[in-house]
């Protein structure tokens, strides 16, 4: 094979490879096209591939093809946290600048009705559980706390609080078996790595333990 041959044959193999690879498509939205503010905090992604997106003016849903503005919360506020499922929610507590906030909402997949606030106002906190019933730990009055609350689907009770006062720390799981773990104390090195589980609750509500592994 002579050398031009090989050139021709090696620049078509070059060629398919750069076709090939091609980039996934971008499409750009502006605010006027969703219909919301220019920024957005967070976006999730649920079961149906629909993308929620945590926007400056309420919570936008896009489908694939279409926008559409989820009915906002009652109470504006950041750093709260929540539980339960897209249909069936509780978001509570937050940070309603200045001050903790003590709000706490229901969401039934369609709007938010203001409920029951909790005991303790603290923002940064972490929660677990589904609409009728959830945990609620940590956090900041500002000061970081060891605070723990149970939701009963009507009111919240105060239980048996964490072993290490924590804030900005990850929660997980339901009311009878819940992991809070990480975040931070307030205080050099900042950043904890405890971990503590919830082990649950006797119907009278009095079993409770929490551990530290």
């Amino acid at each position: 094979m002579n050398i031009r041959n090989f050139l021709f044959i090696f620049s078509f193999f070059i060629s398919i490879s750069c076709l090939a690879q091609e980039f996934p498509p971008i499409a750009k939205y502006e605010s006027n096209v969703y219909g919301a503010g220019n920024q957005n905090w967070m976006i999730s992604q649920d079961t149906n591939q629909f993308l929620f997106f945590a926007n400056n003016e309420g919570l936008l849903e896009f489908n694939g093809s279409a926008w559409t503005s989820v009915n906002s919360m009652n109470t504006g506020r950041n750093a709260l946290t929540g539980f339960g499922i897209q249909t069936a929610a509780i978001a509570a507590g937050g940070d309603v600048s200045p001050g903790s906030s003590a709000a706490t909402e229901s969401y039934n997949g369609t709007s938010w009705t203001s409920i029951t606030g909790v005991n303790t106002a603290r923002n940064f906190a972490a929660a677990a559980g589904i609409q009728t019933a959830g945990i609620f730990f940590g956090g900041s009055t500002p000061s970081v706390t060891t605070a723990t609350e149970l939701w009963d689907g009507t009111g919240w009770s105060s239980a048996i609080p964490m072993t290490t006062a924590r804030t900005y720390l990850a929660g997980c799981g339901n009311q009878t078996l819940a992991l809070g773990a990480g975040g931070t104390t307030g205080a050099a090195p900042y950043a904890s790595t405890a971990t503590e589980e919830w082990t649950g609750t006797s119907s009278t509500g009095t079993a409770s333990t929490l551990t530290t592994s």
